[in-house]
């Protein structure tokens, strides 16, 4: 997983807002991980549907963290947290 940018806390830090962490993974028919809808570096949209249209029983697996605030962390104190917070949800 890339790093969560910080910058994109720093309104929910201004009105004391909460996040959520999600994380998203796609799980093939024997319940492997799957690249194979990635969209990422030189991929087109069109290489990338038709590599996820092709392959057979892909899953998509939304998994929902607790609501969180930054509780006076600074932004990349509390982006390392939800990073964190998503890798867990991934590993259930």
């Amino acid at each position: 997983m890339s790093k969560l940018r910080a910058n994109l806390l720093q309104a929910a830090i201004a009105v004391h807002a909460p996040i959520q962490p999600i994380a998203l993974q796609f799980l093939d028919a024997q319940g492997q991980q799957s690249f194979a809808p990635c969209y990422i570096g030189d991929d087109t949209l069109l290489g990338s549907l038709w590599r996820t249209l092709c392959s057979d029983g892909i899953q998509a697996v939304v998994s929902f963290g607790a609501p969180q605030t930054a509780d006076g962390r600074d932004r990349r104190t509390w982006a390392a947290a939800v990073r964190e917070d998503i890798i867990a949800l991934r590993k259930r």
